[in-house]
């Protein structure tokens, strides 16, 4: 399994830091980091090209992120950044309490046919479905 275990000393998941990795299947992000990508660009790439990435992971210890059941969210579980592309599942269910999905959140998740928003969702960013193959 192609993973990675990112640094202590990182403080941040900078744009297209992941960009094309296609065999990355797991990450594990330290509770050192504090952003995600850069608030100016619309659209961050971070797990961009990313397909067979599984699982999204956080220590536990962060202050600003969490992972729910490998999907990325802040710690607030108000914000989803990041649903990992690879997953094979046809539907995701949005938890309840969601009020944004950031830029990009989905792309690329070519297996998703069918995403169920809970009525607390606000905003979605831009991109955030970008790159996902329409459904039957």
């Amino acid at each position: 399994m192609a993973s990675i275990k990112l640094p202590e000393t990182l403080t941040q998941l900078p744009n297209y830091m992941f960009d094309g990795c296609s065999s990355l299947e797991m990450v594990e992000i330290p509770a050192s980091v504090k952003t995600f990508g850069t608030n100016s660009a619309a659209h961050t790439r971070i797990f961009n090209g990313c397909t067979s990435l599984m699982d999204i992971l956080v220590d536990e210890n962060s202050t600003s992120f969490k992972d729910i059941d490998g999907v990325l969210f802040d710690k607030a579980g108000a914000t989803l950044y990041a649903y990992p592309a690879g997953r094979d599942a046809e539907t995701y269910v949005v938890p309840d309490g969601v009020t944004k999905i950031f830029h990009g959140a989905f792309q690329n998740a070519q297996h998703l046919k069918k995403v169920r928003f809970p009525s607390s969702l606000t905003e979605v960013g831009q991109y955030a479905f970008y790159g996902i193959v329409q459904g039957d």
